[in-house]
This record gives structure tokens, C-alpha cells and sequence, in this order.
């Protein structure tokens, strides 16, 4: 059900006080602190900015007609004395686009703050010395406006566990470990989620695409443990993009042949194709039931795996419409330390022609936001018919352990007050002894949220239900625990009489 990933060697993340990161390139440290005390830029230097940017649109924008009506947008403001009034860098940065996005609704164009612009070459490197693979695949990058880089979030087991060597219980070592996750891959969440007891879904949440050997590294290790999951779930809600490499290799893990994915057409007329590679694992994930979530946060490289994937057949879109980042762009340096944000490609289904710019890619069941996650839980649950094959019997048996479980991980102690018998006993096989746990002390327990975990990780496994006349067995897997459970029928329903536990390996 959940799985610890192990990550070798340090990371080192340098955050800026906006949550972006600030590469530490020597040439730019003055720039950049310079940008974070405030520093007020001339209406000449903003006219410098302005003239080269209007002149890298004209030269490199994907589409030339517009990349002329962009470009003499800019020259106009100029014309105009717009850049005369003294302005801060990230003012100046809005106001440029202001201007552009006023003529055609590009948000890959842009001008980026020197702190940004350092962020994005630690990120993708120079143009002209990024590898030439990367510049034959589609949707690369993030968006002109600031990434939104989300921390981490942990959670714990469902009981107490003492501290090991590294001075780190296991919660915390854990949140450490998806801290890496997050450093080297983007990787948010990772799980594997059963929320309805009958259906388990391997869980991986980006809020980046990261393409290196140790992301893609990582990336195996993860999906090699979702093999025996009933559905794998692809959470790029808050993706704001990444590399196009990793979409590709992403991808590759779910075709078992390789298939055209989607195709760029470039300032030129060239037009370069991304197809998957299949790998060890696509054998064993191309037939999986692939669900990919997405909203109108999911921008850019995001969008181009959601689009790539539901184009092809392979996966279904679950959520909202997404941002509308359907250009690949490249960056370059403006004067004065800033950079520019240049749409170089447009990326399209090969297929049809269309593409996703300015209008997202549209999801093919809509969940309300915030919804999308629990929604596709329950959606899954009907579709696989597990619920409807237990038979109304076990179905009120099935419900009294999801409110029992339910209960415990949220230290509802008034619902487990109705949930267990008046004669209730607890067993809790420990590894060194055995504790016994009454009914008044199983409600203190649950009281105190010795089980509280995250609500994404309420995981539970809920099988082997057996009835004989008035009382019924049946098994209950928690995230860090597994429990024998016995239940008496009772004018209210079945109530838990007993429960007998221990940790599962890995767990306590």
C-alpha cells in the first residue's frame, strides 16, 4: 500500500524569498540582489530592455506575422514614453507584459526578473548550449510568471514508533526522504492509495517535469513498485512544466511500442516529432488503466504529456481545463541582467492538426477544483464493480469498517464510540510485547489522534469479509497496520467487537 523510496547523496535546494530557485552563478549575485533590495530602473534602462526584447521577438517567435505585431507593440510603447516612469523590476516585467499579452495571449512570452531569468538557466541551461534532443521535443520549460514550487508534504504511521540511529522518527525521515523527492524530481506525493478499501492506485504527484539520470532514475524506482496496482493516477494539477525530455520518458513507461506522441513546428517550418521509447517496465504498465489529473494550473510540459497521452488514447484527463501553454519556449538575456521568455515552437496532435494554445487542454470527466483526486477515487469505485459484488450484507459490513477506519484517522472519537461494541477488545501485537487496549482506552486513543495522518494518506484495505448468522470476520489494512476484525450485528448495525493488529514490515 505505501513504500519508502530511498534516495542516495545530497540535494541542496536555494530558495528565494518568492519560493523560486536562485541558481548561485557568480556573474549574477549583484543583479540579483540588487532586484531583492528594490532597485528602481531608469526610463532608460527599461527602454533597453524593451527595444531587445521587441528585437528577440521579431528574430526567434514562433509565429512571424505575430511575432511582428508583438515586437511593434513594444516599439510603440516606447514611442509612447510608457518606459519613462522609474519602476521596479518586477513592475517593469508586468508592464511589459501587459503589452504583450494585450496583442496575442501568449503566457510562454515574457520578460523575466534578473533573479528569474538566473533561475531559469540553473534550471535548462543557456539556449545555445542546451542538448539537442531537448530542442527536438515539444512544450518545454514554465511559464514567464513565477513557478509555484510547492513544499512537500509528509505524513506518518498510524502509531507511535521510537526514533532510530539518525535521531529521525519515521514521519520525519519520510517528509525527509519526499523533500529529495521533490528536489530531484519535482515529485510532491508518491503512494500508493486505496481510499474505498477495494481498488489500490498508484499515486505520483510533479509540480515539475525534471530531466536528469537521477529524476529519471527515481521516476523507475517509483513506477517499478506500482506494477501490481489496479490503476496508476498522475497528478499534474500544480505542474507549472519542466523539461520535454521528461515527458517523453515519462510517457515512454505506459505504450509497449513506440507511438508518435505530438509534433512541433518551429520558426522555420521545420517540424520535429516526439515519439515514446519503451523501456523494461512498459510490458508491464502499457495495459494499466492510466488516469492523469489535471487544472487550470497545469501549464507547458504539463499540459503537452496530458495532451500527448489522451490524444493517443492512452490516458484519461480528470479535472479542469488547463492553463494553455501550448508553445515550447527558449530563454535569452536582456541588458541589465533580465531575460526573455521566447515561444521558439508551436506543439500539436500530428493527427489533427490542433493544438492547446490559449485554450488548455480540456479534461474528459470535469470535477470541481479541489475535487479532482476524491472524485476519481469514487469514479473508480463504481467503474470497477468490487462494491456491487460484495452483496448487501457485506456492503453494511464494508461500511461499518470505512467509518471504523475513517474514524481512527481522524480522531473522531464520537463516531468510534458508535462504531465499536460495548464489549470491545483490542490486541496490538507489538515486536516486543503484546498490549491489550479495552473499549474506554481504544476511544482515549483515538481521541488523542494517535492515527492521524494527512487525508491523502487514509489508505485502508478492506477483504475477506465472512458472515456467520450474527457475527462476521473480516481484514482491515491500514497504512502501517493490519488488523483481524471481528464485528457482532447490533440494532445499529454492525459494531466492531474485536481487533486484533500488528505492523506491517516495514512499519513500527
Amino acid at each position: 500500500m505505501d513504500r519508502f523510496f530511498k534516495i542516495a547523496g545530497a540535494v541542496v535546494l536555494l530558495v528565494s524569498g518568492g519560493g523560486d530557485v536562485v541558481a548561485q552563478a557568480p556573474v549574477a549575485q549583484d543583479v540579483v540582489a540588487q532586484e531583492q533590495a528594490g532597485r528602481v530602473l531608469s526610463g532608460t534602462a527599461q527602454i533597453e530592455i524593451a527595444a531587445a526584447m521587441a528585437g528577440l521577438i521579431r528574430e526567434h517567435y514562433v509565429l512571424e506575422s505575430e511575432g511582428e505585431n508583438l515586437a511593434a507593440s513594444l516599439e510603440a510603447a516606447i514611442h509612447t514614453q510608457t518606459f519613462a516612469t522609474p519602476r521596479t523590476a518586477a513592475e517593469l516585467t508586468a508592464e511589459i507584459d501587459r503589452v504583450l499579452h494585450n496583442i496575442f495571449p501568449d503566457r510562454h512570452l515574457g520578460v523575466l526578473t534578473p533573479g528569474r531569468y538566473v533561475a531559469m538557466v540553473e534550471m535548462f541551461g543557456e539556449p545555445e548550449e542546451q542538448d539537442a534532443a531537448q530542442a527536438d521535443h515539444a512544450s518545454g520549460h514554465v511559464p514567464a510568471a513565477s513557478a509555484s514550487n510547492h513544499a512537500p508534504t509528509g505524513h506518518g504511521p498510524s502509531q507511535p514508533s521510537p526514533r532510530d540511529g539518525d535521531g529521525l522518527s519515521p514521519r520525519d525521515r519520510e517528509a525527509v526522504g519526499l523533500a529529495a523527492l521533490h528536489e530531484i524530481a519535482g515529485i510532491t506525493r508518491v503512494s500508493e492509495i486505496s481510499r474505498d478499501g477495494l481498488n489500490q492506485l498508484g499515486y505520483v504527484a510533479f509540480d515539475r517535469l525534471i530531466s536528469s539520470p537521477r529524476s529519471r532514475a527515481v521516476i523507475t524506482s517509483i513506477l517499478s513498485t506500482f506494477t501490481e496496482s489496479d490503476r496508476i493516477v498522475v497528478d499534474l494539477r500544480n505542474c507549472r512544466g519542466g523539461d520535454a525530455d521528461m515527458v517523453q520518458f515519462l510517457s515512454s513507461f505506459f505504450y509497449a511500442e513506440p507511438t508518435h506522441l505530438v509534433s512541433t513546428m518551429m520558426r522555420d517550418g521545420a517540424t520535429r516529432e516526439r515519439w515514446t521509447v519503451p523501456n523494461s517496465l512498459s510490458p508491464l504498465l502499457a495495459d494499466m488503466p492510466l488516469e492523469i489529473l489535471i487544472s487550470e494550473r497545469s501549464f507547458s510540459a504539463a499540459e503537452s504529456m496530458a495532451f500527448g497521452l489522451s490524444r493517443t488514447g492512452r490516458a484519461r484527463l480528470l479535472g479542469q481545463a488547463t492553463g494553455g501553454g501550448g508553445h515550447m519556449n527558449d530563454f535569452y538575456p536582456l541588458p541589465h541582467g533580465f531575460g526573455a521568455s521566447i515561444s521558439v515552437g508551436r506543439t500539436f496532435d500530428p493527427r489533427t492538426g490542433e493544438g492547446w494554445q490559449a485554450r488548455g487542454v480540456v479534461p474528459d470527466v470535469v470535477f470541481e477544483p479541489g475535487h479532482a483526486l476524491s472524485g476519481t477515487s469514487a469514479l473508480i469505485t463504481q467503474e470497477s464493480g468490487r462494491y456491487d459484488a460484495l452483496g448487501a450484507e457485506a456492503q453494511e459490513i464494508y461500511a461499518s469498517l470505512q467509518a471504523y477506519a475513517g474514524a481512527w484517522y481522524t480522531a473522531n472519537a464520537t463516531q468510534m464510540e458508535m462504531l465499536i461494541a460495548e464489549g470491545f477488545h483490542a490486541e496490538y501485537r507489538a515486536p516486543s510485547e503484546l498490549q491489550t487496549r479495552d473499549r474506554a482506552a481504544h476511544l482515549a486513543a483515538t481521541e488523542a489522534g494517535i492515527g492521524v495522518l494527512q487525508p491523502l494518506f487514509h489508505n485502508r484495505i478492506i477483504r475477506n469479509i465472512a458472515v456467520e448468522g450474527d457475527r462476521a470476520t473480516a481484514q482491515l489494512i491500514l497504512r502501517a497496520t493490519t488488523h483481524q476484525i471481528s464485528l457482532i450485528r447490533a440494532q445499529t448495525g454492525w459494531q466492531v467487537s474485536g481487533d486484533v493488529y500488528e505492523n506491517k514490515r516495514g512499519h513500527g
